[in-house]
Protein backbone atom coordinates (compact mmCIF):
# COMPACT_ATOMS: atom_id res chain seq x y z
CA UNK A 1 0.00 0.00 0.00
CA UNK A 2 1.01 3.41 -0.73
CA UNK A 3 1.99 6.16 1.61
CA UNK A 4 -0.74 8.47 0.41
CA UNK A 5 -4.47 8.78 2.55
CA UNK A 6 -7.00 6.92 0.56
CA UNK A 7 -8.68 10.17 0.45
CA UNK A 8 -6.04 11.33 -1.87
CA UNK A 9 -5.81 8.69 -4.29
CA UNK A 10 -8.11 8.45 -6.78
CA UNK A 11 -10.25 6.42 -8.27
CA UNK A 12 -8.84 4.38 -11.24
CA UNK A 13 -10.14 5.71 -14.62
CA UNK A 14 -11.39 2.55 -15.68
CA UNK A 15 -13.69 1.93 -12.68
CA UNK A 16 -14.84 5.78 -12.86
CA UNK A 17 -16.30 5.42 -16.74
CA UNK A 18 -17.26 1.65 -15.85
CA UNK A 19 -19.75 3.23 -13.03
CA UNK A 20 -20.88 6.06 -15.37
CA UNK A 21 -21.52 3.35 -18.30
CA UNK A 22 -23.64 0.91 -15.43
CA UNK A 23 -25.54 3.65 -15.01
CA UNK A 24 -26.69 4.81 -18.05
CA UNK A 25 -27.27 1.06 -19.32
CA UNK A 26 -29.65 1.10 -15.98
CA UNK A 27 -31.11 4.60 -17.51
CA UNK A 28 -31.66 2.46 -21.18
CA UNK A 29 -29.44 4.90 -23.04
CA UNK A 30 -27.88 2.76 -25.41
CA UNK A 31 -26.59 -0.73 -25.95
CA UNK A 32 -23.19 -2.06 -23.72
CA UNK A 33 -21.23 -2.26 -26.84
CA UNK A 34 -22.59 1.37 -28.08
CA UNK A 35 -21.97 3.09 -24.70
CA UNK A 36 -18.60 1.27 -24.52
CA UNK A 37 -17.29 2.37 -28.43
CA UNK A 38 -18.58 6.05 -27.28
CA UNK A 39 -16.56 6.36 -23.86
CA UNK A 40 -13.73 7.75 -22.65
CA UNK A 41 -12.19 4.95 -22.10
CA UNK A 42 -10.12 3.86 -25.03
CA UNK A 43 -8.88 0.56 -23.88
CA UNK A 44 -12.27 -1.01 -25.33
CA UNK A 45 -11.70 -4.86 -24.74
CA UNK A 46 -10.36 -3.69 -21.00
CA UNK A 47 -13.51 -1.84 -20.13
CA UNK A 48 -15.71 -3.79 -21.81
CA UNK A 49 -14.76 -7.36 -20.51
CA UNK A 50 -15.42 -5.69 -16.64
CA UNK A 51 -18.73 -3.95 -17.68
CA UNK A 52 -20.19 -7.40 -19.30
CA UNK A 53 -19.41 -9.10 -15.82
CA UNK A 54 -20.99 -6.41 -13.76
CA UNK A 55 -23.69 -5.79 -16.30
CA UNK A 56 -24.62 -9.57 -16.12
CA UNK A 57 -24.64 -9.82 -12.93
CA UNK A 58 -26.57 -6.83 -12.03
CA UNK A 59 -29.51 -8.37 -10.23
CA UNK A 60 -27.28 -10.92 -8.13
CA UNK A 61 -25.09 -8.22 -7.12
CA UNK A 62 -27.73 -5.83 -6.28
CA UNK A 63 -28.92 -7.92 -3.90
CA UNK A 64 -25.79 -9.02 -2.13
CA UNK A 65 -25.49 -5.27 -1.31
CA UNK A 66 -28.61 -4.99 -0.28
CA UNK A 67 -28.30 -7.47 2.21
CA UNK A 68 -25.14 -6.65 3.31
CA UNK A 69 -24.54 -3.35 5.83
CA UNK A 70 -22.36 -1.27 2.91
CA UNK A 71 -25.30 0.95 1.87
CA UNK A 72 -26.56 1.57 5.60
CA UNK A 73 -23.12 2.28 7.42
CA UNK A 74 -21.69 3.46 3.92
CA UNK A 75 -24.63 6.02 2.83
CA UNK A 76 -22.37 7.83 0.39
CA UNK A 77 -20.84 5.22 -1.55
CA UNK A 78 -21.78 5.34 -4.93
CA UNK A 79 -24.33 2.31 -6.14
CA UNK A 80 -23.39 1.76 -9.78
CA UNK A 81 -19.45 1.70 -8.06
CA UNK A 82 -20.18 -0.24 -5.67
CA UNK A 83 -21.62 -2.54 -8.33
CA UNK A 84 -18.25 -2.15 -10.29
CA UNK A 85 -16.21 -3.04 -7.31
CA UNK A 86 -18.05 -5.97 -5.65
CA UNK A 87 -18.17 -7.46 -10.13
CA UNK A 88 -14.59 -7.28 -9.80
CA UNK A 89 -14.09 -8.55 -6.46
CA UNK A 90 -16.54 -11.49 -6.71
CA UNK A 91 -15.19 -12.23 -10.20
CA UNK A 92 -11.65 -12.17 -9.12
CA UNK A 93 -11.75 -13.13 -5.55
CA UNK A 94 -9.61 -10.18 -4.78
CA UNK A 95 -9.32 -6.32 -5.79
CA UNK A 96 -6.19 -4.10 -5.26
CA UNK A 97 -5.90 -0.24 -4.92
CA UNK A 98 -5.64 2.24 -2.08
CA UNK A 99 -8.23 4.67 -3.33
CA UNK A 100 -11.08 5.19 -0.66
CA UNK A 101 -13.99 3.41 -2.52
CA UNK A 102 -11.91 0.37 -2.93
CA UNK A 103 -10.42 0.28 0.53
CA UNK A 104 -14.15 0.57 2.24
CA UNK A 105 -15.25 -1.65 0.15
CA UNK A 106 -12.84 -4.45 1.12
CA UNK A 107 -13.89 -4.20 4.48
CA UNK A 108 -16.76 -5.78 3.46
CA UNK A 109 -15.33 -8.05 1.63
CA UNK A 110 -15.79 -11.59 4.11
CA UNK A 111 -19.84 -10.72 4.44
CA UNK A 112 -20.13 -9.92 0.68
CA UNK A 113 -18.16 -13.13 -0.37
CA UNK A 114 -20.49 -14.89 2.14
CA UNK A 115 -23.85 -13.66 0.45
CA UNK A 116 -22.42 -14.80 -2.89
CA UNK A 117 -21.99 -18.14 -1.84
CA UNK A 118 -25.27 -19.44 -2.08
CA UNK A 119 -25.95 -17.91 -6.41
CA UNK A 120 -22.78 -17.43 -7.50
CA UNK A 121 -22.71 -20.77 -9.23
CA UNK A 122 -26.13 -20.73 -10.40
CA UNK A 123 -25.33 -17.51 -12.04
CA UNK A 124 -22.28 -18.60 -13.59
CA UNK A 125 -24.00 -21.18 -14.94
CA UNK A 126 -26.69 -18.78 -16.67
CA UNK A 127 -23.76 -16.62 -18.42
CA UNK A 128 -22.18 -19.65 -19.57
CA UNK A 129 -25.78 -20.24 -21.30
CA UNK A 130 -26.21 -17.34 -22.54
CA UNK A 131 -22.88 -17.41 -24.79
CA UNK A 132 -23.66 -20.32 -26.96
CA UNK A 133 -25.33 -17.99 -28.86
CA UNK A 134 -23.47 -16.98 -32.07
CA UNK A 135 -22.09 -13.73 -33.10
CA UNK A 136 -23.66 -11.52 -35.66
CA UNK A 137 -21.53 -9.45 -38.09
CA UNK A 138 -23.33 -6.97 -40.10
CA UNK A 139 -21.52 -5.73 -43.53
CA UNK A 140 -21.70 -2.27 -43.40
CA UNK A 141 -21.91 -1.56 -47.17
CA UNK A 142 -21.76 2.21 -46.92
CA UNK A 143 -17.81 1.66 -46.14
CA UNK A 144 -17.55 -1.71 -47.87
CA UNK A 145 -18.39 -4.27 -50.03
CA UNK A 146 -19.41 -7.90 -48.44
CA UNK A 147 -16.30 -9.12 -51.22
CA UNK A 148 -13.76 -6.70 -49.32
CA UNK A 149 -14.70 -7.29 -45.80
CA UNK A 150 -14.71 -11.70 -46.81
CA UNK A 151 -11.28 -10.44 -48.23
CA UNK A 152 -9.71 -8.72 -45.29
CA UNK A 153 -10.89 -11.93 -42.97
CA UNK A 154 -9.67 -13.76 -45.23
CA UNK A 155 -6.32 -11.72 -44.52
CA UNK A 156 -6.78 -12.37 -40.94
CA UNK A 157 -6.73 -15.67 -40.95
CA UNK A 158 -10.75 -16.67 -41.09
CA UNK A 159 -12.01 -19.43 -43.29
CA UNK A 160 -15.64 -19.02 -44.80
CA UNK A 161 -17.62 -22.58 -44.50
CA UNK A 162 -19.42 -22.38 -48.28
CA UNK A 163 -23.10 -23.90 -48.49
CA UNK A 164 -25.53 -23.73 -51.31
CA UNK A 165 -28.35 -22.51 -50.67
CA UNK A 166 -30.24 -23.79 -52.96
CA UNK A 167 -29.31 -27.53 -52.04
CA UNK A 168 -30.03 -27.19 -47.66
CA UNK A 169 -32.31 -26.57 -45.95
CA UNK A 170 -32.52 -23.90 -43.35
CA UNK A 171 -32.21 -26.42 -40.54
CA UNK A 172 -29.08 -28.00 -42.32
CA UNK A 173 -27.49 -24.47 -41.69
CA UNK A 174 -28.62 -24.40 -38.42
CA UNK A 175 -26.63 -27.50 -37.84
CA UNK A 176 -23.32 -26.22 -39.48
CA UNK A 177 -23.42 -22.63 -37.53
CA UNK A 178 -24.16 -24.54 -34.24
CA UNK A 179 -21.31 -26.35 -34.75
CA UNK A 180 -18.65 -23.85 -36.03
CA UNK A 181 -14.87 -24.08 -35.58
CA UNK A 182 -12.51 -21.39 -34.10
CA UNK A 183 -11.56 -19.06 -36.97
CA UNK A 184 -14.79 -20.36 -39.29
CA UNK A 185 -17.36 -18.11 -40.43
CA UNK A 186 -21.25 -18.17 -42.22
CA UNK A 187 -22.60 -15.68 -44.75
CA UNK A 188 -26.13 -15.47 -43.30
CA UNK A 189 -29.28 -18.17 -44.89
CA UNK A 190 -31.16 -15.25 -45.37
CA UNK A 191 -28.85 -11.74 -45.35
CA UNK A 192 -25.78 -11.68 -47.50
CA UNK A 193 -24.81 -8.87 -45.73
CA UNK A 194 -24.85 -10.63 -42.04
CA UNK A 195 -21.81 -12.85 -41.29
CA UNK A 196 -21.98 -15.18 -38.64
CA UNK A 197 -19.15 -16.35 -35.89
CA UNK A 198 -18.78 -18.16 -32.96
CA UNK A 199 -20.16 -17.50 -30.21
CA UNK A 200 -18.20 -14.70 -28.34
CA UNK A 201 -16.14 -13.85 -30.85
CA UNK A 202 -13.86 -10.70 -30.32
CA UNK A 203 -14.13 -7.59 -32.61
CA UNK A 204 -13.20 -4.96 -30.75
CA UNK A 205 -9.17 -5.10 -32.39
CA UNK A 206 -10.39 -5.80 -35.49
CA UNK A 207 -9.33 -3.06 -38.68
CA UNK A 208 -12.75 -3.74 -40.04
CA UNK A 209 -14.56 -2.92 -36.83
CA UNK A 210 -12.25 0.17 -36.51
CA UNK A 211 -12.78 1.74 -39.38
CA UNK A 212 -16.77 0.90 -39.01
CA UNK A 213 -16.78 -1.20 -42.43
CA UNK A 214 -18.77 -3.99 -39.71
CA UNK A 215 -21.70 -3.51 -37.25
CA UNK A 216 -22.16 -5.90 -34.35
CA UNK A 217 -25.75 -5.95 -34.75
CA UNK A 218 -27.66 -9.50 -33.90
CA UNK A 219 -30.00 -11.29 -36.86
CA UNK A 220 -33.37 -10.05 -34.80
CA UNK A 221 -32.53 -6.23 -34.98
CA UNK A 222 -32.27 -6.75 -38.94
CA UNK A 223 -34.96 -8.61 -39.62
CA UNK A 224 -37.84 -5.11 -40.07
CA UNK A 225 -34.88 -3.55 -42.21
CA UNK A 226 -34.66 -6.81 -44.39
CA UNK A 227 -38.15 -8.02 -44.48
CA UNK A 228 -39.10 -4.12 -45.26
CA UNK A 229 -39.20 -3.77 -49.00
CA UNK A 230 -38.19 -0.41 -48.81
CA UNK A 231 -36.01 0.75 -52.33
CA UNK A 232 -33.42 3.30 -53.11
CA UNK A 233 -34.88 6.81 -52.87
CA UNK A 234 -37.41 6.21 -50.46
CA UNK A 235 -38.90 8.54 -47.55
CA UNK A 236 -37.91 6.68 -43.97
CA UNK A 237 -38.65 7.75 -40.73
CA UNK A 238 -36.97 5.96 -37.98
CA UNK A 239 -38.84 6.45 -34.47
CA UNK A 240 -36.18 6.75 -31.31
CA UNK A 241 -33.71 5.66 -33.39
CA UNK A 242 -30.60 5.46 -31.16
CA UNK A 243 -28.14 3.94 -31.57
CA UNK A 244 -28.82 3.67 -34.96
CA UNK A 245 -27.67 0.19 -35.79
CA UNK A 246 -31.22 -0.10 -37.90
CA UNK A 247 -30.62 3.82 -39.34
CA UNK A 248 -27.58 2.98 -40.53
CA UNK A 249 -28.87 -0.51 -42.23
CA UNK A 250 -31.81 2.10 -43.69
CA UNK A 251 -29.44 4.00 -44.97
CA UNK A 252 -27.34 1.34 -46.57
CA UNK A 253 -30.22 -0.47 -47.97
CA UNK A 254 -31.27 2.44 -50.09
CA UNK A 255 -27.55 3.68 -51.23
CA UNK A 256 -28.02 6.86 -49.31
CA UNK A 257 -29.92 7.62 -51.94
CA UNK A 258 -33.28 8.74 -50.38
CA UNK A 259 -34.16 10.40 -47.36
CA UNK A 260 -33.88 9.21 -43.90
CA UNK A 261 -35.54 11.01 -40.84
CA UNK A 262 -33.46 9.59 -37.21
CA UNK A 263 -35.31 10.58 -34.47
CA UNK A 264 -34.42 10.50 -30.56
CA UNK A 265 -35.47 12.60 -27.90
CA UNK A 266 -33.31 12.02 -25.13
CA UNK A 267 -30.30 14.18 -25.80
CA UNK A 268 -27.47 11.76 -24.46
CA UNK A 269 -28.54 8.92 -27.08
CA UNK A 270 -29.33 11.22 -29.92
CA UNK A 271 -25.33 12.53 -29.15
CA UNK A 272 -24.44 8.76 -29.93
CA UNK A 273 -26.81 8.27 -32.11
CA UNK A 274 -25.49 11.67 -34.63
CA UNK A 275 -21.68 10.49 -33.87
CA UNK A 276 -22.44 6.59 -35.27
CA UNK A 277 -24.10 7.62 -37.96
CA UNK A 278 -21.68 10.19 -38.88
CA UNK A 279 -18.99 7.57 -38.97
CA UNK A 280 -20.76 4.87 -40.40
CA UNK A 281 -21.33 6.97 -43.60
CA UNK A 282 -24.93 7.32 -43.64
CA UNK A 283 -24.84 10.61 -45.36
CA UNK A 284 -28.89 10.57 -46.25
CA UNK A 285 -29.54 10.96 -42.75
CA UNK A 286 -30.92 13.54 -40.53
CA UNK A 287 -30.79 13.48 -37.07
CA UNK A 288 -33.39 15.16 -34.98
CA UNK A 289 -33.33 15.06 -31.49
CA UNK A 290 -37.01 15.05 -30.93
CA UNK A 291 -40.08 13.14 -29.84
CA UNK A 292 -41.12 11.68 -33.04
CA UNK A 293 -44.84 12.24 -32.21
CA UNK A 294 -43.71 15.54 -32.03
CA UNK A 295 -41.44 16.35 -35.34
CA UNK A 296 -42.75 19.29 -37.79
CA UNK A 297 -45.07 18.22 -41.17
CA UNK A 298 -42.87 19.92 -43.05
CA UNK A 299 -40.25 17.95 -41.88
CA UNK A 300 -42.00 14.30 -42.44
CA UNK A 301 -44.02 15.59 -45.02
CA UNK A 302 -43.70 12.35 -48.09
CA UNK A 303 -42.61 10.10 -45.47
CA UNK A 304 -43.51 6.45 -47.25
CA UNK A 305 -42.19 3.91 -43.67
CA UNK A 306 -41.90 4.38 -40.16
CA UNK A 307 -39.75 2.10 -38.31
CA UNK A 308 -40.74 2.07 -34.66
CA UNK A 309 -38.27 0.34 -32.30
CA UNK A 310 -39.13 1.70 -28.44
CA UNK A 311 -36.40 -0.67 -26.79
CA UNK A 312 -33.30 -1.23 -28.16
CA UNK A 313 -33.03 -4.83 -30.07
CA UNK A 314 -29.73 -6.84 -29.72
CA UNK A 315 -26.58 -5.68 -30.89
CA UNK A 316 -24.45 -8.34 -31.54
CA UNK A 317 -24.83 -10.35 -28.43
Amino acid sequence: MSDKKPHSVPVPQLYKEASRILKRLEAREGSLKTLVYGSKYKNYRKIYAVLQKAWNHSSRTKHILAASKLFKEQPNFDPHLAQVLTSELLEKGSLSGDCKPVQVLLKYEEELKSLAANTLCEEKEMVQSRSHYPRYVRVNTLVASVEAVRSQLAEEGWWALEYDRNQITYDHFLHLMENLKEHQYLVDYHLPELLVFPPNTPFWDSVLYRENAVILQDKASCLPVFISNIRPGASVLDACAAPGNKTSQIAALINNTGRVIASEKSFSRYKTLKKLLHQRGASCVTTVNKDFTKLPQDLTAGIEHIFLDPTCSSSGK
